[in-house]
């Protein structure tokens, strides 16, 4: 990981809105047709039963006990261990290399570098991806796009 690189937040988090107040207190009503009992299960029109947090809390669970064992076995870490790092916070690169969550701080050239060296491959071939664009990058260069065409309507 780089010197400047984030590790966390570890762990899983399922979050919905509830505006059933908000709607009351504007006289909006919510008509739902659905085809199961649970089909509106994070509908923000409503409260959550108990019922409903309970089947939500165990899909959390079973996910945080998949990515335990994951971390476990790729990091040969302790399942205690593990669940203790993973409360949700995040991790500078040096406590990330302390709780042995990466393996070494640097940049990319040197990792690349080591790489070439304990692969005994002299020239190999470098794929790189690039992260999907978020919804926040898409709405910005939606917004600018709008702005561009106001601009050349005027």
């Amino acid at each position: 990981a780089g010197p400047q690189s984030l590790t966390g937040s570890i762990g899983v988090i399922s979050e919905s809105k509830d505006y059933s107040e908000l709607l009351d207190n504007l006289g909006i009503k919510t008509n739902t047709i659905k085809s199961g009992a649970h089909k509106d299960i994070l509908s923000s029109s409503r409260k959550m039963t108990d019922e409903e947090r309970e089947i939500l809390q165990s899909i959390n669970k079973d996910s945080f006990d998949q990515f335990v064992n994951v971390v476990k076995e790729g990091r040969q870490m302790s399942e205690s261990k593990v669940r203790e790092l993973a409360d949700g916070r995040i991790y500078s690169a040096q406590q990330a290399k302390s709780n042995g969550l990466i393996d070494a701080i640097g940049y990319k050239d040197k990792t690349l570098k080591d790489l070439k060296k304990a692969i005994k491959v002299e020239n190999p071939e470098i794929i790189t991806f690039d992260p999907e664009e978020s919804n926040l990058t898409s709405f910005l260069g939606m917004k600018s796009f709008i702005n561009g065409l106001r601009a050349e309507l005027k």
